[in-house]
C-alpha cells in the first residue's frame, strides 16, 4: 500500500507540474491577442468555480467507478483544454476552456487526496496528505518556472507543451497506479 500511496505522490507531483506550465504565458498570451489585462481575473474566476462544483461530483465517481479510471483522464482533458485556450482565438470558446480545466484540476484533487486517505493508515493518514500536499506545492513552483522558460519564445508554446505532457502523463497513470 505504501509503494501505491508514493505513486500517487509522484503522480500528483507530475500533475502539478504539467498544470502549472501555462501560468507564466498566460499575461503574453493576452497582450498578444490585444485583450484588456483584468480579462485574466475572470479566466481565473471561471477556472476555480469549475473547481469548486465539480470537486465533490468527481471525487464521488471515483468511488463509485473507481479511482484510477477517473484520475487517468485528468491530465489528458487539462492539456487539451490548455491546447485550446493557448491556440484558439474565439473568447466563448476559450471560457469553455477555462471551465473544463478547471473541472478537471477539480477531480484531479479530489481523487488524489481520496485515494492517499483511503489507502493510509489511521496514524499516516495526516503525513501522508502533508506529503501530497508539499509534492503539489513543489510541483506547481517547478512547472511554473519550466512554463516561464518555455513561454519566452513564444507564450502559446507552453500551452501546447501542456498538451503533449499531460498526455504522456495520462500514459504514466494508466501503467503506474493501481
Amino acid at each position: 500500500m505504501k509503494k501505491n500511496i508514493n505513486r500517487m505522490i509522484i503522480m500528483m507531483f507530475l500533475c502539478m507540474v504539467v498544470y502549472n506550465l501555462g501560468h507564466p504565458g498566460t499575461p503574453d498570451l493576452i497582450q498578444m491577442r490585444g485583450w484588456k489585462k483584468s480579462i485574466s481575473g475572470e479566466f481565473l474566476a471561471f477556472m476555480s468555480t469549475a473547481m469548486f462544483i465539480s470537486s465533490p461530483y468527481l471525487g464521488a465517481l471515483a468511488d463509485r467507478f473507481g479511482m484510477k479510471r477517473i484520475f487517468v483522464l485528468m491530465p489528458f482533458f487539462y492539456g487539451i483544454a490548455q491546447l485550446v485556450f493557448g491556440f484558439v482565438t474565439s473568447l466563448p470558446i476559450i471560457f469553455l476552456a477555462r471551465i473544463v480545466a478547471g473541472f478537471v484540476s477539480g477531480g484531479t484533487f479530489a481523487v488524489a487526496f481520496g485515494y492517499v486517505s483511503q489507502l493510509s493508515e489511521k496514524e499516516e493518514k495526516a503525513k501522508n496528505i502533508a506529503k501530497i500536499s508539499s509534492a503539489i506545492v513543489i510541483g506547481g513552483a517547478i512547472g511554473q518556472k519550466i512554463g516561464g522558460i518555455v513561454a519566452t519564445a513564444d507564450p502559446r508554446y507552453s500551452f501546447g507543451l501542456q498538451f503533449i505532457c499531460g498526455g504522456i502523463l495520462s500514459l504514466f497513470i494508466l501503467v503506474f497506479i493501481k
